[in-house]
């Protein structure tokens, strides 16, 4: 297993898509955030880029870090629109 980047406060990150209650689009709708706040190591607040997404609290482990050219155009377009 990949060691994971550190998530601090101004991290570009991308929630990862896994199976949840929430629908199909919860992932989609949360491509690109920044990070906010960090308390306790575990948790950060993540301001969404997308208008639709409120602003909220995850666990570290739930993001990935766009830390490279490759992930963020990855994330930042969209080859269908």
């Amino acid at each position: 297993m990949a060691k994971r980047e550190p998530i601090n406060i101004g991290d570009l990150v991308s929630l990862i898509p896994y199976p949840t209650g929430y629908g199909p689009t919860y992932a989609e709708q949360r491509n690109v955030g920044v990070v906010i706040e960090v308390i306790g190591g575990s948790m950060c607040y993540v301001k969404w880029v997308n208008n639709h997404s409120e602003p909220c609290w995850y666990q570290k482990r739930t993001l990935t870090k766009l830390n490279n050219e490759k992930n963020k155009n990855n994330y930042l377009t969209n080859p269908t629109q």
